[in-house]
């Protein structure tokens, strides 16, 4: 019974690592071009820069095995190379 209980605690600490590490911020990755475009409509660009400096960190970090990403992660390295050619000298 004991090593029953002990296998269920540890299936259920997997399950909430899962949750919080990559299924809630996955949510949250695929609303990020929305926010960008939002930040850039009203002239907010430091907070769109910080937005997608910090989203692509993630996707390259934490994220970078999750394949339902790969299209929210082609949008927003689109974004940077447009923001760096149009900020370019």
């Amino acid at each position: 019974m004991d090593a029953a209980r002990t296998e269920l605690c540890a299936v259920f600490s997997l399950l909430l690592f899962i949750l919080y590490h990559i299924i809630v911020p996955s949510e949250e990755i695929r609303g990020v071009p929305d926010q960008l475009e939002d930040y850039t409509d009203r002239k907010l660009y430091m907070h769109a820069t910080d937005q997608l400096c910090k989203s692509l960190s993630l996707l390259r970090g934490d994220l970078a095995g999750v394949q339902a990403l790969n299209d929210v992660a082609y949008q927003l390295n689109v974004w940077k190379e447009v923001c760096s050619i149009e900020l370019s000298p």
